[in-house]
């Protein structure tokens, strides 16, 4: 994935990732480091997959290969990504759903895979020079604010934002909060 999108991408950008984007993005520096002018992670994992989230995601494949995508959705997805208070949000719900069967289950799977396999990213993450924005939901049970506040802790140039009532799904939870605060990290590296 990451030498997907190096292969594609300008010869310096700014690089943003949520969630499994933000994994990525961590390979991508890892891979051309001299290539990302800035870095921003949200809601996002930084360590190697433990044997828990693998017992997880082996449930969730077993919904896939039971062609149950959308009770996946419902039973596991939603009341886990998002907020307590927006669990029952049916613009949210809707979009949620409507991107699970745009991507479809075998990117699901390919996703699922790729997480298997990522680098801990802690013991290197020091190295990352650039500015950094973490920013988590504040809800968020998937990547707990707790590896937010380590992340920022050890990036020399990290800034810490954590979104109220909000899950994983932060830009999705609260789009005006997140992209605000995207807005003003990439201004503020843009000067």
């Amino acid at each position: 994935m990451a030498r997907n999108v190096l292969a594609h991408a300008p010869p310096k950008f700014i690089l943003a990732g949520l969630s499994i984007g933000g994994i990525v993005a961590l390979e991508m520096w890892r891979q051309e480091p001299s290539r990302i002018q800035a870095l921003a992670l949200l809601d996002t994992n930084p360590h190697a997959d433990t044997p828990e989230r693998k017992t997880a995601r082996a449930v969730q494949l077993d919904y896939i290969e039971r062609g149950a995508l959308n009770a996946l959705v419902e039973e596991l997805l939603i009341p886990t990504y998002l907020a307590e208070g927006r669990t029952n949000d049916p613009g949210i719900r809707q979009c949620i759903h409507e991107m699970a069967h745009n991507l479809g289950p075998d990117a699901f799977v390919r996703h699922c895979r790729a997480l298997e396999t990522r680098h801990d990213s802690m013991p290197t993450i020091s190295r990352i020079v650039v500015p950094s924005l973490v920013l988590c939901g504040e809800e968020d049970r998937v990547c707990p604010p707790a590896w937010h506040i380590a992340m920022a802790d050890q990036l020399p140039r990290g800034r810490l934002v954590m979104i109220p009532d909000v899950g994983h799904l932060s830009a999705l939870e609260n789009p005006e909060a997140v992209t605000a605060q995207l807005t003003s990290f990439v201004e503020s590296v843009s000067v």
